[in-house]
């Protein structure tokens, strides 16, 4: 189990560090939401790790941030969201009950459910037919931060998938993942450049690992290594974009 947990926290290799040009303020916003959600949940499955309470405030604080930009590029949105998420960071908060550990509000719960189906719905309403590698690239990554983000949600709840009202279904495991699994296929059918290439298979190995987890919640206690493999794959991706500038 310890290899397995070390094994997990990889998958952000697949996003490798994408140059501004590439980031729109609600893709970069919809990413913060989600590796911020996939980092309060471990929090409380790991009892209260301090190290995953530092990383869900950061990637809270850089969502808020990323908003902000939002207002510059999209007035209307932002101010649709903007009051949604100002309202819900306030209650992303933690009570610590005798014989029960980290417990939060089931309402706020729901509210974090929403927001997070709300802005995946966004970001994939703005995709565009003709859209560039760099940023199907990054949409990869978003996509895999929604899934795991949706694992841990469902791992750290009391009612698992049960809970999950007909609108949160819009985030579908196993329909992202045949898509995610599609796109390898592409890009593995690309022309594209041999250090691309091995990225591109760093990503799929540390998917493999993981994929059967996040898709179908079967193995609950693999929390640490979904963590682990899917910062790899992100981060992975979203490298391959400055790649990708480069050439």
């Amino acid at each position: 189990m310890k290899g397995t947990m070390r094994y997990i926290l990889l998958i952000p290799v697949l996003l490798f560090s994408l140059n501004a040009f590439s980031l729109s303020p609600l893709n970069q916003h919809t990413l913060a939401v989600g590796q911020g959600m996939s980092a309060f949940y471990m929090f409380s499955l790991s009892e209260g790790d301090q190290r995953y309470q530092q990383q869900y405030q950061q990637h809270f604080q850089a969502a808020s941030e990323y908003l902000d930009e939002l207002t510059e590029f999209d007035t209307m949105l932002a101010g649709e969201l903007r009051p949604l998420w100002q309202d819900l960071k306030g209650k992303l908060k933690y009570e610590v009950i005798p014989g029960a550990g980290y417990t939060m509000s089931t309402r706020t719960r729901v509210e974090f459910r929403d927001y997070l189906t709300l802005l995946y719905t966004k970001v994939h309403q703005q995709v565009s037919s003709e859209s560039q590698l760099h940023n199907e690239l990054y949409l990869m990554a978003i996509d895999v931060e929604m899934m795991t983000a949706r694992f841990f949600d469902i791992s750290s709840s009391e009612y698992g998938v049960m809970g999950l009202s007909a609108s949160q279904r819009a985030i579908d495991p196993l329909r992202m993942a045949n898509a995610f699994n599609r796109q390898l296929r592409k890009l593995e059918k690309m022309g594209i450049p041999r250090n691309l290439k091995r990225q591109l298979e760093r990503v799929e190995t540390k998917w493999r690992f993981i994929e059967d987890s996040v898709v179908n919640y079967k193995d609950e206690a693999a929390f640490l290594t979904v963590f682990f493999n899917k910062k790899q794959i992100g981060k992975i991706l979203t490298e391959s974009t400055d790649l990708i500038a480069a050439t």
